[in-house]
């Protein structure tokens, strides 16, 4: 059992919580929670706190370590733990063309901030049967513990991709999701696209915008200014399955 917060796989977890740059460097991040853990297929090591029943494991016969509770405790900010994380291996892929996102329907992040617009985002992909998801330069950390929480586990089940230059998309089919743009129940989907989704205050980049086959916006009622990212992408990702 681990007993003191000098030990070496403590400190390691607790860098991986609070440092994007460790986390990339060692490409791994942490993932909590019975069932996500359970569900996952890129998991490195379990840890658990020593009230924890580990007969609930379906993925038992992977490295576990069992910490004090005391100790557990503080390396966790989350007020309900369920007494287990684990070290999962990161699952993403860097776009150097746009071959990979020719077929298929995806959604382009960019600039979004918020962790909890990012993981309903992740969330409604998986839902509606999208084929993966491409971050741009600027978005929120996809393995951020509060991005990795709202994605309710969804983060395993899509393909990720990150790209640093957004030309890659202009080669597609791509649809901007914009309030100045076609109503989406007049649209006819195309059968491969990629959906920009932009900004939470400014929106998509200009580029973005002036680069797209299409834009395309949800009828709102005139009491309310506009939706957030995670609530705009869900609904316009659910009419493209109609």
């Amino acid at each position: 059992m681990i007993i003191s917060k000098e030990n070496k796989k403590i400190k390691h977890i607790k860098k991986l919580l609070s440092s994007k740059k460790y986390r990339y460097d060692n490409k791994e991040y942490i993932l909590e929670g019975e069932k996500f853990i359970n569900d996952s297929k890129n998991i490195k090591e379990i840890y658990v706190n020593e009230k924890f029943n580990i007969s609930k494991l379906k993925n038992s016969n992977l490295n576990l370590e069992i910490i004090s509770n005391n100790i557990f405790n503080k390396i966790k900010e989350t007020k309900n733990t369920q007494g287990i994380i684990s070290i999962s291996k990161m699952n993403y892929e860097i776009l150097k063309n746009s071959e990979k996102i020719k077929l298929g329907k995806f959604i382009y992040l960019d600039n979004i901030q918020d962790p909890g617009n990012i993981g309903t985002i992740i969330r409604s992909a998986v839902a509606f049967n999208f084929d993966g998801i491409i971050f741009g330069k600027g978005t929120c950390d996809i393995y951020n513990e509060k991005t990795i929480r709202s994605s309710a586990g969804s983060i395993e089940k899509i393909k990720i991709y990150f790209i640093e230059d957004e030309k890659i998309l202009y080669k597609n089919n791509l649809l901007s999701a914009d309030m100045n743009g076609k109503n989406i129940n007049k649209f006819k989907f195309p059968k491969n696209f990629i959906l920009a989704v932009g900004n939470e205050g400014n929106g998509l980049s200009e580029d973005i915008i002036k680069n797209s086959e299409e834009i395309i916006s949800i009828p709102i009622s005139k009491n309310i200014e506009s939706l957030n990212a995670g609530v705009t992408a869900g609904i316009i990702m659910a009419f493209s399955n109609m």
